[in-house]
């Protein structure tokens, strides 16, 4: 449907479809007929054939069109519905929002930075953090808002635990819908 509206397309779609096709063969037949039988009533019979023939290989042409058109529209109907569908109500957005707007820019762009990445392990997390100290506030701040998760997993061969933080998947939807970025460049997290 994206094609662009051209005679080409339009007689390959005649083309396509054996039915029209030989409507628009046989109108031109009933055409060559009216012209060459002498008697007038044969020619008005012949000619009112030929352009009902013509008709319907019109007629056929733009139905099909016309399926494939409303075809895509309700596809995309369908989509535009998903999208309007949210999997959480405004209670929960509000609750999201007033969590996000506690924090500060740091730990804005910790949740960002997580939301895009996923899981990752804490000192992978510190490496990818552009200002060392802004770490710990960012973490802790987001952990008491319970927008982030830690996720203990000892370490195998020996004693200990590292901490893989991941979003809360109470908030994680609600979340990539929020503006984390306050129209800044994130810069903390990286």
């Amino acid at each position: 449907m994206d094609e662009p509206v051209t005679l080409r397309r339009f007689l390959r779609q005649v083309g396509s479809n054996a039915v029209t096709l030989l409507a628009g063969i046989f109108s031109v037949l009933l055409t060559v007929c009216s012209v060459y039988f002498p008697t007038v009533p044969l020619k008005i019979v012949f000619a009112s054939s030929a352009v009902c023939s013509l008709v319907w290989a019109f007629y056929r042409v733009w139905r099909d069109s016309l399926l494939v058109a409303q075809e895509t529209i309700t596809c995309r109907d369908v989509e535009i519905e998903k999208l309007k569908h949210r999997p959480y109500d405004a209670e929960h957005r509000e609750l999201a929002q007033r969590k996000v707007d506690a924090l500060t820019d740091s730990g804005k762009d910790l949740v960002r930075f997580l939301l895009h990445n996923g899981e990752i392990e804490t000192d992978e997390l510190k490496k990818r953090c552009q200002n060392p100290a802004y770490f710990d506030e960012a973490l802790q701040r987001t952990r008491t808002e319970m927008l982030i998760v830690a996720d203990p997993r000892e370490i195998k061969g020996r004693s200990g635990v590292h901490y893989f933080w991941k979003i809360n998947p109470h908030f994680q939807e609600v979340l990539r819908d929020l503006d984390l970025t306050g129209r800044r460049e994130p810069r903390y997290f990286l």
